[in-house]
């Protein structure tokens, strides 16, 4: 730790280490949205059997990444996540040769994930909804750490059939449970980690639902949605911005076209529980 201090740049040099990471794109595909995330969930690492469904407790520090695919044979635009393992170090107190006690691991493998959006609808923007790994103050030790809030927010545009106008809307769902397939082979010979395209033939899709009404289907994904106003469809998504904050539960999309900010409570539903919850305590 003394040379940390002593000579900060030289160790970070050391620990810290560069792998470039190439996603497949797909055919026809226009514009890749995308958005980055950092996870540190401070949870046991889990030796998962082969029946077993892997989770995101196989690490506890993750750089996750979602971004816009699309399908040839469905014909639909898709988000791909990825989540990879950020890697650990190890050092040996009883050496005192930095170069001899720190050993580096690169990611063995990655988890991929497909879900599909609805069909009138093209994605605008992506942002994560949760907290950041690179912000945390709690310790990995501590006992008493959990992960705050973790999904994807995403904003869509919805046509309108017959009209110039189309609706912006937030979704938001969970992604911890969709049914991620474990790549192991993922480094090409030059080094890099190829993240492969969806494979019609081979792939798990999911696809978004509004609120619950999943009809017992194990592909279906629950989410969370606000229509969040109606614009002309000459506007370019290059003039709005969508932000999301998982420690206040709000989200918000701006236009520098029309001048406006739009504010929501992501957490209303959840929030109107509590308090119904409240009431039946209460009476009881």
């Amino acid at each position: 730790s003394s040379q940390l201090f002593d000579e900060p740049r030289k160790v970070m040099s050391k620990v810290m280490e560069k792998t470039e990471v190439f996603v497949e794109e797909s055919l026809g595909q226009n514009d890749v949205i995308s958005a980055t995330h950092s996870r540190f969930s401070g949870k046991t690492v889990d030796e998962l059997t082969k029946d077993e469904e892997p989770t995101f407790t196989r690490s506890p520090h993750w750089t996750v990444f979602a971004s816009t695919c699309s399908s040839q044979k469905e014909n639909c635009q898709m988000i791909q996540i990825v989540a990879l393992p950020a890697g650990s170090s190890k050092v040996d107190d009883a050496e005192e040769d930095l170069d001899a006690t720190l050993t580096q691991h690169r990611p063995s493998f990655y988890m991929s994930a497909f879900v599909q959006i609805p069909r009138d609808c093209e994605v605008s923007k992506i942002q994560f909804y949760g907290d950041d790994g690179n912000s945390t103050l709690t310790s990995e030790v501590s006992p008493s750490f959990e992960e705050g809030r973790q999904s994807l927010g995403l904003l869509l545009k919805r046509t309108r059939n017959g009209s110039d106008a189309l609706d912006e809307e937030i979704w938001l769902f969970q992604y911890d449970d969709l049914k991620f397939a474990v790549h192991e082979d993922l480094y090409d010979r030059n080094g890099r980690i190829i993240i492969h395209k969806f494979n019609d033939s081979m792939d798990r899709c999911s696809y978004l639902t509004k609120g619950d009404n999943v009809d017992d289907n194990d592909e279906a994904v629950s989410s969370n949605w606000r229509c969040v106003r109606t614009k002309p469809s000459s506007i370019p998504n290059s003039l709005s911005s969508f932000v999301l904050s998982g420690s206040r539960g709000v989200g918000g999309v701006t236009c520098s076209r029309t001048n406006t900010i739009d504010l929501l409570d992501l957490e209303e539903d959840e929030d109107d529980e509590d308090d119904e919850d409240e009431d039946e305590n209460s009476e009881e």
